[in-house]
């Protein structure tokens, strides 16, 4: 994975991540556990571009990292029915101190 280094020493970098969650209950936000290969902790995930064959209804609200190499990917969905999403690609961008 490229890193971009900054002049005040902070980098960014891009991961691009199989991801196949579980079903997402109806009405509500899941917080998902995604392993994405690189992450350290007290990195900042600056963005989480979803692919673009994800279920109508279904967004991304947030991501963080919470320990090496994992993030937790917070899903919403908005419709009244439980959605099981296929096993898709989502790229997150990375920030390091």
């Amino acid at each position: 994975m490229p890193v971009l280094q900054k002049a005040d020493h902070t980098a960014t970098f891009s991961a691009d991540v199989s991801v196949d969650l579980g079903s997402q209950a109806p009405s509500t936000t899941t917080d998902n556990t995604v392993t994405v290969p690189g992450v350290l902790a007290g990195d900042d995930i600056v963005q989480v571009i979803p692919p673009s064959g994800l279920n109508a209804g279904l967004g991304v609200s947030h991501a963080r990292v919470t320990a090496a190499d994992t993030v937790s990917l917070r899903l919403v969905n908005a419709t009244a029915g439980a959605i099981d999403p296929a096993s898709l690609t989502y790229r997150f961008i990375v920030g390091r101190h």
